[in-house]
């Protein structure tokens, strides 16, 4: 994994701060930062499915202070657009935007995880 590539996708000033306060802690905020990123995902299509755009922006503006606060700077920027566009009524920008938060989501989630393991 080259360090720029989890630079991409990760804040390493944050990820480390957090590191160093959570000390051996820190493994369960990636592991729960991981299931609750798949259960937000699920949400998202939930509320895609359903057509409630409401409770999609709801989703997707919680799961970006989540991304935040762990430095997932691009997941979070993914969730920002996913609200705009759910925000402006655009379904079909929406419907394209999804899979982009997921793969950004699937790589830092990966990054995270060997970043722990390192």
């Amino acid at each position: 994994m080259q360090n720029t590539d989890i630079q991409n996708h990760l804040d390493l000033v944050v990820l480390q701060e957090l590191h160093d306060v959570l000390g051996t802690e820190f493994p369960v905020l990636v592991t729960t930062f991981v299931a609750d990123s798949e259960a937000r995902i699920a949400a998202i299509h939930a509320a895609q499915v359903a057509g409630d755009a409401e409770a999609l922006r709801d989703v997707a503006h919680s799961f970006r202070g989540s991304c935040l606060n762990i430095g997932a700077h691009r997941v979070a920027a993914a969730c920002r657009t996913l609200e705009s566009f759910s925000r402006a009524g655009d379904a079909a920008a929406v419907a394209r935007q999804i899979p982009l938060l997921e793969s950004a989501c699937q790589a830092a989630c990966a990054h995270l995880i060997g970043w722990v393991a390192r």
